[in-house]
């Protein structure tokens, strides 16, 4: 019986307990690895919606007027072809998202804000009769402890209450 070949019953079950511990350990870094980019992917989404919260407002007021500021919440007139002149309201609401009101209809603009704050500044020049305003954006931290925040100055067309 000694010219018998193949493995033992124990060296079988040695390959079987490594690769078992090998697949073990490649599930549990896949996971951590889509686990990450998972919210690594809904902190970009944050980011790229506060961007655009950032951009409505400041278009509405670069090109609107009558604008009543207040901390975290701006109120303005903005021009539309067929319609005039029509009230628009951004703020920041008790869900940590950023609303742009038009008319009766409240529509999210960027969730996960932290921050929303809306100042007008000191004109640069004193002959000017436009002040610019800026405007703060911060999200909420990540999953790393970090937050973003987004600054844009703006100088409206039209005239400042």
């Amino acid at each position: 019986m000694k010219n018998q070949k193949g493995f033992t019953l124990l060296e079988v079950l040695f390959v079987v307990v490594i690769f078992t511990l090998l697949g073990l350990t490649a599930t549990k870094l896949l996971n951590l690895g889509l686990e990450r980019s998972h919210k690594q992917n809904h902190h970009y989404d944050g980011i790229y919606s506060a961007r655009w919260a950032l951009h409505w407002i400041s278009m509405d007021i670069r090109k609107g007027r009558d604008f009543i500021i207040q901390k975290n919440r701006i109120q303005c007139q903005v021009f539309h072809p067929s319609r005039g002149w029509e009230s628009v309201d951004y703020y920041l609401d008790n869900k940590e998202t950023i609303q742009r009101r038009h008319r009766s209809d409240a529509k999210p603009l960027a969730s996960g804000i932290e921050a929303l704050e809306i100042r007008k500044l000191p004109s640069l020049d004193e002959s000017s009769a436009y002040s610019p305003i800026l405007i703060t954006i911060r999200q909420k931290k990540n999953y790393q402890g970090d937050y973003v925040e987004f600054y844009n100055e703006v100088i409206p067309l039209k005239n400042l209450k």
